[in-house]
C-alpha cells in the first residue's frame, strides 16, 4: 500500500509547480482545480484573464478576459489563495510598488458553471489583499500580505495601510461594506502580517515583536522578512478574536501556505531562512 504521505507530497509538488507563477501568471495558488478535467489559471501577465483548461488532456479550452482592472496602463497582481464556493471562484487583486503599498484592491467573482465574470468590485479600505480564509458560515475573509507589515515597520505608517481584513458574505459578489477588521487590534496593537487559512472558521497570522528584533533606523523593509521576530497567533475569523501566541518558535516571515484536502501545510523558516520546518498547521487548532 502506498504511504498516504506520498500522496500528500505529490499534491504539494504539483501545487508548487503551478504556483511558481512570476514568469507568466499570478504568484500563489493560481490554478484552482474544480475536477479531474477542469481547472483555471488566473493570468496576470499583460491584460488579466481566466484560462480554462483540462488537466487530463493538458489542453486550453477557452480564455475569459477580466475587465475593469487597468489603472494608468498597469494591471494588479492576484492574490495567492482564491476560493471556490457555491459555484463561484473568488480571488482578490492588489497593487503595490517598490516604494509603497497602494490602498486599492479588487474582488473578481467568476461563475464556474458558465465560465463568465460575474463582477469586478474595487475597494480602498485595506491594502495588498493577498491571503484568504473561510468561516463556518461561509464568509470569505481576505487579508493583506507580509509586505504591507514590513513596509510599515521599516518605512513608516504612511508607506502602507494597516493590516486588516475584508469579508465577502455567502452569495455576494463584492466586499461587505459594513465589515473591516484590524489585525493589529486583534493582537494587542502589534504589527500583524497576513492570515494563513486554517480549518473552517480558523486562521493563523504572524505577529512581529520589535523587542525580539529591534528595527534600527535605515533598515530596509525586505530585511525584516529575514528577522527572527515573527511569531504565530491563532485567529477565530467568525468571532473576530485571537488566542494567545501559539507554542511555536519565533522565526522569519513565512509565505505560501499549501492547502491539501482539509489540511493546511505551512513553512516555518528560521532566521535568514537558514532552516525551514514544514508543519501541518491545522493540527495546532
Amino acid at each position: 500500500m502506498v504511504d498516504d504521505r506520498l500522496h500528500v507530497l505529490h499534491d504539494l509538488l504539483v501545487r508548487y509547480a503551478f504556483a511558481t507563477c512570476e514568469l507568466g501568471v499570478t504568484l500563489g495558488d493560481c490554478v484552482p482545480q474544480l475536477s479531474a478535467n477542469k481547472a483555471y489559471i488566473i493570468s496576470g501577465k499583460g491584460a488579466p484573464e481566466v484560462i480554462v483548461w483540462n488537466p487530463e488532456t493538458m489542453e486550453i479550452e477557452k480564455t475569459v478576459a477580466i475587465g475593469g482592472l487597468e489603472r494608468d496602463g498597469t494591471y494588479p497582481a492576484f492574490g495567492y489563495t482564491p476560493h471556490v464556493a457555491g459555484g463561484r471562484l473568488y480571488i482578490s487583486a492588489r497593487r503595490r510598488s517598490e516604494e509603497a503599498i497602494r490602498q486599492e484592491n479588487a474582488l473578481v467573482v467568476f461563475d464556474t458553471q458558465t465560465d463568465a465574470i460575474l463582477n469586478v468590485a474595487t475597494d480602498d479600505r485595506c491594502g495588498d489583499l493577498l491571503y484568504s480564509g473561510i468561516d463556518t458560515a461561509g464568509n470569505i475573509y481576505f487579508s493583506n500580505s507580509q509586505h504591507a507589515s514590513a513596509f510599515r515597520l521599516a518605512v513608516g505608517d504612511d508607506a502602507a495601510p494597516p493590516s486588516c481584513v475584508l469579508r465577502v458574505r455567502p452569495g455576494e459578489t463584492a466586499f461587505d461594506p459594513d465589515y473591516r477588521q484590524s489585525l493589529s487590534d486583534l493582537v494587542g496593537g502589534r504589527e500583524a502580517s497576513s492570515i494563513t487559512p486554517g480549518p473552517i472558521g480558523k486562521a493563523f497570522t504572524q505577529v512581529f515583536d520589535p523587542e525580539v528584533s529591534p528595527v534600527a533606523p535605515g533598515t530596509e523593509w525586505s530585511e525584516l522578512f529575514d528577522a527572527p521576530g515573527w511569531r504565530w497567533w491563532r485567529l477565530d475569523l467568525g468571532f473576530g478574536s485571537a488566542d494567545e501566541p501559539m507554542e511555536l518558535p519565533f522565526g522569519a516571515a513565512a509565505f505560501d501556505p499549501f492547502p491539501v484536502g482539509d489540511r493546511v501545510y505551512q513553512t516555518l523558516p528560521a532566521e535568514f531562512y537558514t532552516e525551514t520546518t514544514f508543519l501541518d498547521i491545522t493540527a495546532r487548532t
